[in-house]
């Protein structure tokens, strides 16, 4: 998911004063429309009939909901997004076609409708929605059928199995959220299943996956209980048990202490350590030597080494891996206990991070790190002031200053700081941010050689 969304490019946007419908009807939408705004015509009873002008690109969230009398909608050929719960509560309204140029849509797009089969793109390559008149206990995808969008089965009281096709190729994120499937196969033909594809299918027990496991994302089965993944019919080992659910492999244990001596000023330690943040698997590996070796306080002794080493497997280094099987070996069902989660996510002081080789944080202050999924962006914020109370006693608020990381974080040559900012601002500020963001974005695809 996009950390900001961009407006549609120009083009005017019909919003909720200004939505008429004619005496027959329909929906007066100009010649010129691009976008048709959250809420545009929501509750219209007298709305019986959406013609969208060929100009038309963004429709917004319950842009046509609850409009009881609404039976009949033609989307315009140039239409590119749904938002959510587009015609939600329009009872009458029993078909939909969908034009080929559709791109985007979300998991609710197409919630609170009642319709009477099944949404497909005019090439029948994307099922967008199932919807059947009927319940039923299994359901085959059609062969051509190419990807199931986001929301395909969201929601679905039934089927309790879905077969999928040969010619199946992705699954999107949220495509069975919260379904009652119980089991599925993912054929030998698939080639990518994004995150939380499943999420919160609380009945799914059984999964076959024939396709390769490099196809899965991490977290594909988050919140789906005890399901369990098997390949080729031979369950899945532990960690990859945890990859496919959502569940780091690292465990973080509270109540880890800081060696007492400032272990960054050590010219071998701080050498590896920037190496490391090169992504230099080897030094990894290295530098959890060192701390095992040099340092032994229970700090180094395991946790700070294993998150090197685990982070190295990431990194490609086959002895990490080795010894992360070997691990799981000794300790069956365990995960590895951690000085950090592997996706560095938390609470941390800056002292504590600098002991762990992350060169860029201030030993005297106090951080917080979250993931940004996209390119591997880490955002990270550190308290720096805040407002005294009014006459009332009332009104206080925290203000920050704000980074955008690399995943090793480190800072982004030409990305600066934000300073001083509140929560709030951080996000209702667009502009401020957003140009951190492009800035941040632009800068790691240059250095991945990624296109602009």
């Amino acid at each position: 998911m996009q950390w900001f969304q961009s407006p549609p490019p120009g083009g005017a946007k019909l919003v909720p004063r200004d939505a008429r419908v004619d005496f027959l009807g329909c929906a007066v939408i100009p010649e010129g429309t691009v976008e048709i705004a959250a809420r545009a015509f929501r509750g219209n009873a007298n709305l019986r009939r959406v013609v969208l002008p060929a100009s038309v690109r963004h429709i917004e969230a319950l842009a046509f909901a609850d409009c009881p009398n609404l039976a009949r909608v033609q989307l315009n050929q140039g239409l590119l997004s749904l938002g959510s719960s587009v015609f939600s509560g329009c009872d009458k309204l029993r078909m939909l076609f969908l034009p080929e140029s559709l791109q985007q849509v979300c998991a609710g797009s197409f919630d609170g409708l009642h319709l009477i089969a099944p949404l497909y793109n005019p090439a029948g390559t994307t099922l967008f929605r199932y919807f059947a008149p009927h319940a039923a206990a299994d359901y085959a995808v059609p062969e051509g059928v190419v990807r199931l969008a986001p929301g395909a089965f969201t929601g679905s009281r039934s089927p309790q199995e879905v077969r999928l096709p040969r010619s199946l190729r992705q699954i999107d994120t949220n495509a069975f959220f919260a379904a009652a499937l119980q089991r599925i196969t993912l054929p030998a033909t698939v080639e990518r299943v994004q995150a939380e594809a499943f999420h919160y299918c609380d009945d799914l027990k059984t999964v076959e996956i024939q396709c390769d496991c490099r196809a899965l994302a991490d977290g594909i089965f988050c919140r789906c209980g005890e399901v369990q993944a098997q390949f080729h019919g031979v369950e899945a080992d532990f960690a990859t048990q945890l990859r496919l659910k959502g569940v780091d492999l690292l465990t973080r244990r509270p109540d880890l202490l800081l060696p007492r001596e400032a272990v960054w000023q050590d010219a071998a330690f701080a050498a590896l350590a920037g190496q490391a943040a090169r992504g230099d698997a080897e030094a990894m590996m290295l530098l959890a030597e060192l701390l095992e070796q040099r340092y032994p306080a229970p700090f180094y002794g395991a946790d700070a080494a294993n998150f090197w080493r685990h982070r190295a497997s990431r990194y490609g280094s086959a002895q990490a891996a080795r010894w992360i099987r070997q691990w799981l070996c000794d300790h069956p069902r365990q995960r590895i206990p951690a000085a950090m989660p592997s996706n560095l996510s938390g609470n941390y002081s800056g002292k504590f991070l600098q002991a762990m080789g992350f060169s860029f944080f201030d030993p005297s202050r106090s951080y917080h790190l979250e993931p940004k999924a996209q390119l591997g962006l880490m955002e990270a914020h550190a308290w720096c002031d805040e407002d005294g109370p009014d006459e009332d006693g009332f009104g206080r608020e925290d203000y920050y200053d704000w980074w955008l990381l690399d995943e090793f974080l480190q800072e982004i040559p030409g990305v600066p700081m934000v300073a001083c900012c509140s929560h709030r601002e951080w996000r209702d500020f667009i502009g401020v941010f957003r140009n951190q963001w492009d800035a941040a974005v632009a800068a790691l695809q240059a250095r991945n050689g990624s296109p602009q």
